[in-house]
């Protein structure tokens, strides 16, 4: 988000990464610049007469074991994030050295 992507490039901008912000900074454009594209042709242009995209049943039945999973562990994420913390640890302690 705008958060992450501002303390990203203060952090560049304090280390002197000035290639590190440029790069950073055409990405951002480059994202902005398709966000737009989709703002735009939701809202602004015509719809076309759309046909509905036929869906076979194990298609549905994937989809809603998905979509269950997502809110799943959006509800209740400690079991992954107890499954991970030894290697989170050891990821934490590479990283720092």
């Amino acid at each position: 988000g705008f958060f992450g992507k501002f303390f990203i490039f203060y952090a560049a901008i304090a280390q002197r990464q000035t290639v590190l912000v440029v790069a950073g900074v055409v990405t951002v454009a480059c994202g902005f610049y398709y966000y737009l594209k989709v703002v735009r042709a939701m809202y602004w242009q015509a719809p076309t007469d759309a046909d509905k995209i036929p869906v076979n049943a194990l298609s549905r039945a994937t989809m809603s074991a998905l979509i269950v999973a997502t809110i799943w562990l959006g509800i209740y994420p400690w079991p992954i994030l107890e499954a991970v913390e030894p290697q989170r640890e050891r990821v934490a302690l590479r990283s720092t050295r």
